[in-house]
């Protein structure tokens, strides 16, 4: 086991074979290389990956005469604008020489880490926006909504909070029951925001009714104000009013 162990590093160990640029910075440099790739990033995929990103950039160095301890910020910066890669790709070759050039300094072959300070371009991702349901669709849910079981009931009432509210289904199961406060015929829902703020906004007189309605037979009317007002229901919580009530 030990010498299957022992011929599988030495196979990786020639797949990752030293530069040119790093042969000629010396022993201590071809050292630095070796303990980066099989003391520091045990991910065998992350070694190949960083390994291609080191190569390719060294190859690039030496093809422009340069030496390992000569290479600037700016010969990484312009590498990385040359760079045909996509904004990810070059993010990680930046990420694979900052991490290489840290042990090289660390070891004082380099002065300074090149890559630390050089930049790459943001990635920048393009978020859908969620399409907007129309009138009639809206009334063609609710309509659908007509059960008379607790689950029907809890949620119509759940489903107009985020029709008539235009919050989040998170922000609903948030809701407790201390939330739904106020006086009949202008109750208010209270959502927690971030930073521990708070909004209230007040339901119209139908979602009201449907709260009213999912409170009452769900048994939480004077429960307390921190109980979750919309929970998971058991089986036997689902059946309507001729079929047994729920229980808490």
């Amino acid at each position: 086991m030990d010498m299957e162990i022992a011929l599988r590093n030495t196979t990786e160990i020639a797949k990752l074979e030293a530069p040119a640029l790093i042969k000629a910075a010396g022993k201590p440099a071809q050292n630095a290389y070796r303990d980066f790739f099989f003391g520091m990033l045990p991910n065998e995929n992350t070694r190949l990956a960083y390994n291609t990103a080191i190569s390719q950039f060294m190859n690039w160095a030496d093809g422009r005469g340069l030496t390992l301890p000569q290479i600037k910020p700016g010969d990484v910066g312009v590498y990385l604008q040359e760079h045909p890669g996509a904004a990810s790709t070059k993010k990680q070759h930046r990420s694979a020489l900052k991490r290489f050039f840290d042990l090289l300094v660390e070891r004082h072959i380099c002065i300074i880490n090149p890559a630390g300070v050089a930049r790459t371009e943001r990635i920048r991702v393009k978020q859908g926006s969620t399409p907007e349901i129309a009138k009639d669709e809206i009334r063609q849910l609710l309509e659908s909504l007509q059960g008379d079981t607790l689950a029907d009931i809890r949620d119509r009432a759940a489903i107009g909070i985020m029709i008539y509210t235009a919050c989040r289904a998170g922000a609903v199961a948030k809701l407790r029951r201390g939330d739904y406060h106020g006086r009949p015929g202008g109750m208010a829902l209270r959502f927690r925001e971030k930073g521990g703020n708070h909004q209230s906004v007040e339901v119209r007189h139908n979602l009201e009714q449907w709260i009213d309605e999912y409170i009452e037979r769900a048994r939480i009317k004077t429960a307390a104000k921190d109980t979750p007002l919309f929970r998971p229901l058991v089986r036997k919580e689902q059946r309507g009013p001729g079929q047994g009530d729920a229980r808490e």
